[in-house]
């Protein structure tokens, strides 16, 4: 794409860099050259495929400017990331779907058929039907405490009532909530830095706005000089 521009490359900027480029913008960071400490920040960006950890290094610094004067630039600099290429709100998705395909083979009218998960996972209609309505569950859970959907003729001309709490989702989310942890730990260890090391979690991806995600990094900043988030 840069050579039909006709433009060169001089580097790449991955996604945790871009959404700190962004942050950076509008804000003033300390000044080194005048002995403040630097901010240190993490992006967390959570999105529909991935989970990306970014910690960053905030600061400015005095350089020359034309001729005697002298002008402040701000500096950010990438000092660790960790990530997970599976993470996100499809897997999030599955889960829910899994928890439908399992609540209609359980219910009275699938029973009198003796159906299985199998059998609906490999009819591509009711599939369609059930992931039609996935993520729209879960952004409703975002913001409620329960939810549901309901399915006429899903299989075999059998109707279809499911109901979903937000206490039911993150226990099935249990141990995607470890796995955040593993991102953000992983990110801190190449950095070389702790959790109180770090002023504010800045959220990025739609995925983030999850509950559950929120409270896992809340818990994870739970010491007395927190970030916030």
């Amino acid at each position: 794409a840069a050579e039909l521009a006709g433009l060169k490359v001089l580097s790449l900027v991955s996604d945790g860099l871009a959404g700190g480029l962004n942050y950076a913008t509008s804000r003033e960071f300390p000044n080194v050259s005048n002995g403040s400490k630097p901010e240190y920040n993490l992006v967390f960006d959570m999105g529909a495929g991935s989970t990306k950890a970014t910690i960053m290094k905030f600061q400015s610094r005095s350089v020359k400017d034309i001729g005697k004067y002298n002008k402040t630039v701000q500096e950010v600099q990438v000092l660790g990331a960790g990530w997970d290429r599976t993470l996100g709100g499809d897997a999030l998705n599955y889960l829910i779907l899994d928890d439908m395909v399992s609540q209609f083979v359980e219910s009275k009218g699938a029973q009198k058929i003796s159906v299985t998960a199998e059998d609906i996972k490999a009819h591509g209609r009711a599939v369609a039907k059930l992931s039609n309505q996935v993520e729209k569950l879960r952004h409703v859970l975002s913001a409620n405490q329960n939810t549901g959907a309901s399915f006429e003729g899903l299989y075999e001309d059998i109707d279809f009532k499911y109901k979903i709490t937000r206490t039911r989702f993150e226990e099935m989310a249990e141990e995607h909530a470890e796995r955040i942890t593993v991102v953000v730990n992983d990110a801190l260890k190449m950095a070389n830095l702790d959790i109180i090391d770090i002023d504010s979690i800045i959220l990025n991806g739609g995925a983030t706005r999850t509950p559950f995600v929120q409270k896992v990094l809340e818990k994870l900043a739970g010491s007395p000089q927190k970030p916030k988030l």
